[in-house]
């Protein structure tokens, strides 16, 4: 059975959506109908289980990921000819402590794409986004933040949260470690890192420059934006759906898909996004500068100037 040779590590909510659907529009790109089969993270997955005792759970209902390596190979059987073979795994490899070491034996000619952002913009995409699909119930950006400590202790876990143990926001945004972890598992021309700021400024660039790294043949694709900012409408039905996480699960799972997008436009509405408190913003900045120093130094840009932490 073929290994994936591509993957895609992360980070969440940095573009690796628009990415991945990029991607798979090229002919020379096989990837199976599971985007996100997360097998090589079990460390994180577990964190299901870790918290089994605080919160209601379902196995139907939350568990989006393949535990058996056999299983895992047998998406991609009919991977055929195509000269990638693609692992979408975005939202947990590259914050996973394993993933990396464990990819690198499963294929360590792999090539790693990883997508980073700005970490206090990153924060609040992750925040909105849990919030939008009924997994964070503390809806509030800055209280959200401060229960990291309380959630590890196994307190405050949200009802509806597939991965508690990607609620612990500061943890997400250490981008510089995890890089570390791939880079001591692959050698430089195997990983490629990529800023949103990059690729929402110029996606065309980003996407040529991406196949000469992959190796395929100059493609054009559909550019799309996915995974825009989206809040909820009514405060009320997003309180009763955290609450009862089950029933938007069961919605999505049971519904023909054109009725759940019509029930889910009566709750969820794409949206800018608020500006953040200044107070808050300020202390932000002060706690993630020597992050964003390390990350100037892998990615040797100045990345302080560049997103506005050179003010501090």
């Amino acid at each position: 059975m073929k290994i994936p040779n591509v993957f895609i590590a992360g980070a969440p909510k940095s573009g690796t959506t628009s990415l991945y659907n990029l991607l798979v529009q090229h002919p020379d790109v096989f990837t199976p109908t599971e985007r996100e089969p997360n097998y090589f993270c079990q460390d994180v997955n577990n964190s299901v289980n870790t918290f089994q005792k605080v919160r209601f759970y379902n196995k139907w209902f939350y568990y989006n990921h393949t535990t058996s390596y056999k299983k895992y190979l047998q998406l991609y059987e009919k991977w055929k000819t195509e000269k990638v073979g693609l692992d979408g795994s975005s939202g947990r490899y590259l914050y996973s402590k394993e993933a990396a070491a464990k990819i690198a034996k499963a294929n360590p000619d792999a090539k790693i794409i990883i997508m980073i952002r700005e970490p206090i913009a990153f924060l609040r995409s992750l925040h909105s986004h849990f919030v939008s699909h009924f997994s964070e119930h503390i809806t509030d950006f800055s209280t959200a933040l401060d229960a990291e400590e309380d959630r590890k202790l196994g307190k405050k876990i949200s009802p509806g949260s597939k991965c508690p143990a990607q609620q612990y926001y500061d943890d997400m945004a250490r981008f510089s470690e995890q890089i570390i972890r791939f880079q001591q598992h692959f050698p430089p021309e195997q990983i490629k890192i990529i800023l949103l700021d990059d690729f929402k400024n110029d996606m065309q660039s980003v996407y040529n420059d991406l196949l000469l790294f992959l190796e395929l043949e100059t493609f054009t694709p559909e550019f799309t934006v996915k995974n825009k900012n989206k809040v909820i409408k009514s405060k009320r039905m997003a309180k009763l759906l955290v609450s009862f996480p089950y029933a938007w699960k069961a919605c999505k799972k049971i519904l023909p898909n054109s009725l759940y997008q019509k029930i889910k436009g009566k709750i969820i509405e794409v949206k800018q996004r608020e500006a953040i408190d200044h107070a808050l913003r300020e202390r932000l900045l002060y706690k993630y500068k020597g992050e964003v120093m390390a990350l100037s130094q892998i990615m040797q840009r100045d990345l302080v100037r560049m997103w506005g932490y050179d003010k501090i």
